[in-house]
């Protein structure tokens, strides 16, 4: 007595080398694909791009930045010297009330602002004196 297995066998075993002609085309075609060689710019891309596409946004987005700030800046550099722009008149205004308000809720009438201190001079030395860089000052005296 024969399986049910041998029976559909025999039933489709005219079909086996139409079968195995679609899988050799399949797998000439799959082999194919994998020969021709991948052009540089492509494999750059695939390795170096694709996988961090969340990186480079960032970086791009830095980038904007940075130059959107650059282009705001108002320097000349052709002359060395930097062109500060003046505050607007509203600008100063609303400093000034930002001011008023913050001594409001800090419950102050005025600001004390600290008085800066003149810098120590050195006994024996006069003001109008130009200090050397320190590797050409000789100590007084040589600790050692």
């Amino acid at each position: 007595m024969k399986t049910p297995r041998e029976l559909l066998l025999e039933k489709h075993s005219s079909a086996i080398p139409a079968l195995n002609s679609v899988r050799r085309r399949a797998l000439e075609v799959a082999f194919e694909e994998r020969k021709q060689p991948t052009p540089f710019w492509l494999k750059l891309w695939q390795e170096l791009v694709l996988p961090y596409r969340r990186t480079w946004a960032g970086l791009a987005v830095a980038w904007g930045v940075v130059v959107v700030l650059s282009l705001g800046e108002m320097v000349d550099y052709s002359s060395g010297t930097a062109v500060v722009p003046a505050f607007s008149r509203e600008s100063v205004l609303a400093a000034r009330e930002q001011m008023v308000e913050l001594m409001k809720v800090a419950q102050m009438d005025s600001v004390d602002l600290p008085v800066v201190a003149e810098p120590a001079k050195e006994p024996g030395k006069s003001s109008n004196e130009v200090q050397k860089p320190r590797s050409e000052r000789h100590p007084d005296f040589w600790v050692g």
